[in-house]
């Protein structure tokens, strides 16, 4: 944009530069056209819109997406590898077809793992397909030991972490072949309580 001496805080020149290379690859090549941009760094903008002017989001006829770092990649330190993980989250959804495929509106991990030799591995992992932070795992154990029986809201409000993610942590534990909570509805809540392999997994924690 600056190249074209166009202002990015800029509502109009952010349309004018969209007309001007993405939209018109999109419509001369047929192409799916995929545009990279920070977040902005104000309180007040919230963690949904591009730095500058905010037709960035509204002039997007598919779909953005957030990057959220959750572990940075770093070098190996030794002889084992090292894994820096980034989860990505549907911001927008023009079409309707993909946010019904997220889980909490993750759509994925891009999971990266560093090796000694120089060499990396990327893989971009499904909802649901690697499992929630371990230490937020961990922490939900310890609290329905101590708790056992609480309420979604309960557990929300007694272990730290945002609430999605204990959400969606919640709905890996009950799953089937893993079974370490039970969930059953008690009027207009759920609640939550430890089953044998959850108190079996719990051991095996610190």
């Amino acid at each position: 944009m600056t190249l074209e001496n166009l202002e990015v805080l800029s509502n109009s020149d952010v349309a004018k530069w969209m007309r001007l290379l993405p939209k018109r690859v999109a419509r001369i090549e047929g192409a799916a056209v995929i545009c990279i941009d920070h977040v902005s760094k104000t309180s007040d903008a919230g963690d949904r819109y591009a730095l500058g002017g905010q037709h960035k989001l509204a002039g997007v006829s598919g779909a953005t997406y957030r990057f959220t770092t959750v572990k940075p990649l770093t070098r190996p330190r030794g002889i084992e590898p090292e894994t820096g993980m980034v989860d990505i989250t549907v911001t927008k959804d023009r079409p309707g077809w993909i946010r019904r495929n997220t889980l909490g509106g993750k759509i994925g991990t891009f999971v990266i793992e560093s090796y000694p030799d120089d060499t990396l591995r990327a893989e971009l992992m499904a909802p649901g397909e690697m499992g929630p932070d371990h230490e937020l795992v961990t922490a939900i154990l310890h609290y329905l030991r101590d708790y056992d029986g609480s309420s979604k809201r309960g557990i929300e409000e007694g272990v730290e972490g945002k609430a999605a993610r204990i959400r969606e942590a919640l709905r890996w534990m009950a799953a089937e072949g893993r079974w370490w909570i039970r969930i059953e509805p008690k009027g207009n809540s759920h609640h939550h309580w430890l089953t044998d392999e959850g108190r079996a997994e719990l051991e095996k924690r610190p």
